[in-house]
């Protein structure tokens, strides 16, 4: 008895010592079959757990690259497009030419349309959906992803267009007529073949009948009406001629009281002769009274003209004559050309008013060759700006940095677009001292405008300089040359022109 008590506790003791039997571990095959059942039955979160433990516990396995793409299906299915964007793009970095990839640009294709937003937002995203499905175009032209992708990247720029399309009508319905048109003409020259073509031409003719420039906008009516002859746009404006023509018709047809014959009275006096004529009264079935006949209207829409000035700067000694103050003249004189390229100082001078006394000669010139801040003034020195492209090099030691590709800097309300710029700091205070900007330069602050192929700003000298068919507008106002140099501390302006051509300054009187 006492053997077998000793046998039992042994047998015990043994059975207590033994280990536990080993836990099963999945393989990757087995998770991945797990997660696209999952997957399949909705169950999002679950598959999601599934996949993220093939790619952490079998990193290297061939079966990581699958399970991959398949979290990005999970996500795109959850509706959780920027998880699934970025989990395809992490993909296509990785594994740029692996066998995949057609369907990864596919379906990052789909991510980027369902996070493209109204033309009212910005459109990063739509930006980078034309990106990828123009890259599988041409790296795959006969895979058919790239054939069913041909829709989508037509929406894509179809919303590119319509974009420039809003923001050009905003601009022209708040008067904003120079920034308006170089909205769309940067949109038809970009997008020639979008939907609403007609109704960026009817803007643009709106936008340059505004500002006078009424050949322009006839050859932008032209072009709708021949282009787009069905258009409502383009019968609007046909209604619109059709209106005024009626108008100035009806204003040449003589009224009813210029048709009735006035006779005249005359009076006697007592001394037997004949008072004055008296006007007042009709002989026949009219008595009493005339009535006073209403003024001609004016036609809805009328021409405006350009007026051009004397860029000359006025001469110390000459005087200038008043004028009435209700009728301001304007002058149109041609500017004599010399040998060679002169500048040419832009002054605005005021016409004077009755009842003002002249000022000594000296004191004039000075205020001639100084226009009224803000006209064409862009950069504020005291203000950061930010400067934004696709690729940058910098230079410490030399102080400089190059910018290329798509350049946007922005200080403030002031936008500067070129390909190319180099701005060099300042050792001192590290800000930017002088900045050259090339290709294709745009220039917008509100309603003033500069458009150039080339720009130099010099903040320490306080100098703007506008090289290649350089066209400054603020408001109306324009000036046109070959090289405009603006002193910013000095807000004086000097047009240069090539040989061939004159310099051009045309301002329009301000409305009181």
């Amino acid at each position: 008895m006492r053997k077998f008590v000793l046998l039992l506790i042994a047998c015990f003791m043994l059975v207590s010592c033994s280990s536990k039997a080993p836990k099963k571990t999945e393989n990757p095959v087995d998770l991945y079959v797990a997660g696209v059942s999952l997957m399949n039955t909705k169950k999002y979160d679950k598959a999601i757990e599934k996949f993220n433990a093939i790619r952490e516990q079998y990193p290297f396995d061939p079966m990581a690259l699958v399970a991959a793409i398949k979290l990005g299906d999970t996500y795109f299915l959850k509706k959780d497009y920027v998880l699934a964007a970025g989990t395809y793009e992490d993909y296509f970095k990785a594994h740029p030419d692996e066998e995949n990839i057609p369907y990864v640009l596919f379906r990052l294709g789909e991510c980027y349309e369902k996070l493209s937003p109204s033309v009212d937002r910005d459109q990063a995203n739509t930006i980078k959906g034309i990106e990828r499905i123009t890259y599988l175009k041409n790296r795959y032209p006969t895979n058919s992803y790239a054939r069913e992708s041909e829709t989508r990247l037509k929406g894509f720029i179809q919303k590119l267009a319509d974009r420039e399309l809003y923001v050009g009508e905003f601009y022209v319905k708040t008067a904003q007529y120079n920034a308006a048109i170089i909205r769309l003409e940067d949109m038809l020259k970009r997008y020639p073949d979008s939907k609403n073509t007609d109704k960026a031409l009817f803007y643009l003719t709106t936008a340059h009948r505004e500002l006078g420039n009424q050949a322009k906008s006839d050859q932008y009516l032209d072009r709708l009406r021949k282009d787009y002859p069905k258009s409502i746009y383009a019968r609007a404006t046909v209604r619109e001629r059709k209106t005024l023509k009626m108008i100035q018709a009806e204003q040449k047809k003589p009224g009813p009281a210029a048709q009735t014959s006035m006779q005249t009275k005359p009076k006697e006096t007592p001394s037997g002769g004949l008072a004055a004529v008296e006007t007042g009264t009709l002989i026949g079935a009219v008595s009493g009274p005339v009535m006073a006949q209403t003024p001609t209207q004016t036609p809805q829409y009328t021409e405006k003209k350009k007026k051009e000035i004397d860029l000359r700067p006025p001469e110390p000694t000459a005087v200038a004559q008043p004028t009435p103050a209700a009728a301001p003249v304007q002058t149109t004189q041609a500017v004599p050309k010399s040998q060679g390229s002169q500048p040419v100082n832009v002054a605005s001078v005021p016409p004077a008013t009755e009842g003002q006394t002249e000022k000594p000669s000296g004191e004039k010139a000075d205020k001639a060759r100084t226009p009224d801040k803000g006209g064409l003034a862009f950069l504020d020195q005291k203000k950061p700006i930010d400067i934004v492209s696709d690729t940058m090099e910098g230079f410490d030691k030399e102080k400089y940095v190059f910018f290329k590709g798509s350049v946007v800097a922005k200080q403030d309300d002031l936008y500067i677009y070129s390909d190319t710029m180099e701005a060099f700091m300042s050792t001192d205070t590290n800000e930017i001292e002088k900045a050259n900007a090339k290709g294709n330069v745009r220039i917008i602050k509100q309603n003033r405008t500069a458009t150039c192929k080339e720009a130099f700003f010099d903040n320490v000298k306080g100098e703007i300089l506008l090289k290649g068919n350089a066209v400054v507008t603020s408001g109306k106002d324009r000036v046109e040359g070959d090289v405009v140099t603006y002193y910013v501390n000095e807000d004086r302006a000097v047009v240069t022109a090539e040989k061939s051509k004159k310099a051009k300054v045309t301002i329009y009187p301000q409305q009181n």
